[in-house]
This record gives structure tokens, sequence and C-alpha cells, in this order.
């Protein structure tokens, strides 16, 4: 777990996703594994992955009664699942026209 959360730390997210699967292989209710696991696939834009990692991680947490993992990882769910700001509109200058 800790392996996966350096990697991630240090931005190298594929082996940060390894390393959280083979910690759920072998304890699959292990709540921060699948807490680094939904943050790497958020670092790497997988928001899909990164939510399902998270629920699971919330439920875990709501299951082993760990209110603060369970309000982290609802907190990042819902900053996922808020739809991408879109930009503003440009405003258009209109040159005025040129005495003539």
């Amino acid at each position: 777990i800790n392996r996966s959360n350096l990697y991630r730390k240090l931005g190298k997210y594929q082996e940060a996703i390894a390393d959280a699967n083979q910690v759920i292989k072998i304890k699959p209710n292990n709540s921060l594994a699948y807490y680094n696991l939904g943050l790497a696939h958020r670092a790497l834009g997988d928001n899909k992955a990164a939510i399902e990692a998270l629920q699971k991680t919330a439920k875990l947490c709501l299951d082993q009664s760990n209110q603060g993992c369970y309000k982290d990882a609802q907190f990042l769910i819902a900053e996922l699942q808020k739809p991408e700001s879109e930009p503003e509109p440009k405003t258009v200058v209109q040159p005025e026209p040129s005495p003539e």
C-alpha cells in the first residue's frame, strides 16, 4: 500500500495502479488500496475508473465505521462527477468604423 502511494506521489501512476491491484487481490477489503487506486486513475484522467474505486473505498470505510475516510472518498467522488466547466465565451470586440 505504501509503495502504491509512493508511486502515485512520484507521478508513476501505472505502477501505483498495479501495486494497488496486487494489494486488492490479497486483501479485498483494504480501503486504502482502493483509495490509492482511485487517486491514480484520477491523475491519469480516467474518471470512470477513479469513481468506481472511490465508491468501493467509501463502502469499505462505511462498513469499517471510518467516517473520515468515507467523507474523503465521497468528496472526491462528488468532484469527479461535476461536469467539466465550460470555457467562458470570449467577448469579440468589434473595431470601430474608421471615419472617412
